[in-house]
C-alpha cells in the first residue's frame, strides 16, 4: 500500500473526535503564531482556553490559517477573563498588524528621478504613498514597549504601560519593524496615507514640529521606504 493510501485509510478510520482535535490544534497554532505578545503576556492555559472560545465565535471559514485571528481584538475587548488587562486588545490589534504587514505586497523604492521632474513651484503640492505594509495605529497604552519588551531575547519589562502611544507598523530589508513616535510625525505620516499632499499634511506643524518632521523625519521614512510613492499635482489618487 502507497504511503498516500495509508493516510487516506487513517484518515478515514479516525474517530471524528481526532479530527475535532486536530482542528483545534491547527487554529490554536495558527492563533498563537498570529499573536505571539498576546500568548507569552497570558500563558499557555489561558491563551489555549481563549484560543477555543474564540475559534467557537469566529470559525475559519477558509483553507487558509493565516485569515484566523482577525477578530481576536475585537474578542477580546468582550472577553470577561481579559478584563483585568485594559492593554491587551490593543497589544492583539498591533500584533495583527504586525501579521497583515509580513504577507502584504513589496513596493518600490521612491523614484527621485521622476519626482524631480516635478516643477519646483509645484512640489508642495506632491502626494506621497505608503508602502504596503505600513500600519499606524494609536493606542492610550504604550503598546510598542510592550511589543519589545516581549520578543524573543527581551524579558518582557515595562516600566509603565500608560500612554498614549502612536505606533507605525512597517516593513523594511523584509522585517516587520514596530516604530512608536511622536504625535506630530504620526499625525503627518496619517494626512498622507489619507492622501493629503504634503503641503496640506505639514500645514498643522508648529515651527519646531515642521523642522523636525520635514528636516529630519521626511528624509528618513523615504530612505527606510515607508513612503515608497508619490502622486504629481493633479494626476488621480
Amino acid at each position: 500500500m502507497s504511503a498516500l493510501a495509508t493516510l487516506q485509510r487513517d484518515f478515514l478510520a479516525a474517530p471524528p473526535e481526532i479530527h475535532r482535535r486536530n482542528i483545534a490544534a491547527n487554529l490554536h497554532d495558527a492563533l498563537a503564531t498570529a499573536y505571539p505578545v498576546v500568548h507569552r503576556l497570558v500563558g499557555e492555559a489561558f491563551f489555549t482556553e481563549m484560543a477555543a472560545r474564540y475559534a467557537a465565535q469566529h470559525p475559519c471559514r477558509g483553507a487558509d490559517l493565516h485569515d484566523h485571528g482577525e477578530e481576536l481584538a475585537a474578542f477580546l475587548h468582550a472577553y470577561p477573563h481579559a478584563a483585568g488587562l485594559a492593554y491587551l486588545p490593543d497589544v492583539a490589534r498591533l500584533e495583527w498588524a504586525c501579521h497583515t504587514a509580513s504577507f502584504a505586497a513589496d513596493a518600490p523604492a521612491l523614484d527621485y528621478a521622476a519626482l524631480g521632474r516635478v516643477p519646483p513651484e509645484d512640489r508642495v503640492r506632491v502626494g506621497f504613498t505608503l508602502q504596503p505594509a505600513a500600519r499606524l495605529m494609536a493606542s492610550p497604552f504604550r503598546i510598542a514597549a510592550i511589543w519589545h519588551a516581549n520578543q524573543p531575547d527581551a524579558d518582557g519589562t515595562v516600566e509603565d504601560i500608560d500612554g498614549p502611544e502612536w505606533v507605525l507598523v512597517h516593513r523594511y530589508l523584509n522585517v516587520v519593524r514596530v516604530e512608536g513616535m511622536p504625535q506630530a510625525e504620526f499625525e503627518f505620516l496619517a494626512a498622507l496615507q489619507a492622501g493629503r499632499t504634503l503641503d496640506e499634511a505639514s500645514a498643522d506643524l508648529s515651527g519646531e514640529d515642521a523642522s523636525r518632521v520635514l528636516g529630519a523625519s521626511l528624509p528618513r521614512f523615504v530612505a527606510e521606504e515607508v513612503i515608497c510613492g508619490f502622486r504629481a499635482p493633479g494626476a488621480a489618487g
